[in-house]
């Protein structure tokens, strides 16, 4: 009966515990706009073309913070001031798209340059049912933002024409600014200068409430590759607590900017 005993305790389950219960404020655009480990997003453009933003009865309407205007408005003046190109280059824009890229129909043929000429030229025209370029504005109107979709679109036109354009810098989030800003800055650089923008980037995560975010970036992506052992001692800056690990899973997908990529368990 002693011997009974002690195997079980021997053997009893001990409840391991985890970090987590990270300091993560929440940020109204995460939904629209989060971190990118790729600056260009040519390929993200065509993918929602084909898949659609609106939502079905498999999936959510997406993009709810981008629709509002003012926030739309904002969003396109970040990119501006940070430079259109870094996120779709010129030859993107002009070059045609064929099948290999992009699966639907509308698109086939045409460039992203001929595809906003199309737009704003039938923007206010009568509408038409059978007409793509019509229902496109036709489902702006319902949003409330097509005057600021028209106005976005005739920049771009101008910009990638060659034109110079300033940014309406009233209407920039500043802290939505700064997180695009550094995310740009540490995609651009090659891997022997990143450590140091992982730092900063890192740093700045903390310092407005994103310490969830913080642990990602130097856990979760590719920048965990490029800072070494150092991760550790940053790890004990953040602000976390101890948690079992049915609270890790349930949580793991709170953060904010960063989100979770890997799925290693805790």
């Amino acid at each position: 009966m002693i011997l009974i005993l002690i195997i079980s305790c021997t053997f009893r389950t001990v409840e391991r515990h985890y970090i987590g219960n990270w300091k993560e404020k929440q940020i109204e655009y995460s939904e629209s706009i989060s971190f990118l480990e790729s600056n260009n997003i040519y390929e993200n453009v065509l993918s929602h073309k084909f898949f659609g933003t609106g939502g079905n009865e498999f999936r959510d309407k997406e993009f709810l913070w981008l629709r509002n205007p003012q926030n739309l408005w904002s969003f396109y003046n970040t990119v501006q001031l940070i430079g259109l190109e870094k996120f779709i280059t010129k030859e993107q824009y002009l070059k045609k798209i064929d099948e290999e890229e992009y699966w639907g129909k509308e698109w086939i043929g045409l460039s992203l340059n001929e595809i906003v000429d199309s737009l704003i030229l039938k923007y206010n025209s009568k509408y038409d049912s059978l007409d793509y370029y019509s229902k496109f504005w036709e489902r702006r109107k319902i949003e409330g933002n097509d005057s600021v979709v028209f106005k976005i679109l005739t920049e771009t036109k101008m910009f990638y024409s060659g034109k110079q354009l300033l940014a309406d810098r009233k209407s920039i989030d500043s802290e939505l600014y700064q997180l695009m800003k550094l995310n740009v800055e540490l995609n651009e650089l090659d891997s022997l200068n990143k450590k140091e923008k992982i730092i900063e980037y890192f740093n700045y995560l903390k310092s407005v409430g994103l310490d969830h975010s913080a642990y990602n970036l130097i856990y979760e992506t590719n920048a965990r590759k490029y800072i070494g052992k150092i991760n550790d001692s940053l790890l004990k800056t953040l602000d976390f607590d101890t948690i079992t690990a049915e609270n890790y899973w349930n949580t793991r997908n709170n953060a904010s900017w960063i989100k979770t990529h890997l799925d290693n368990g805790p």
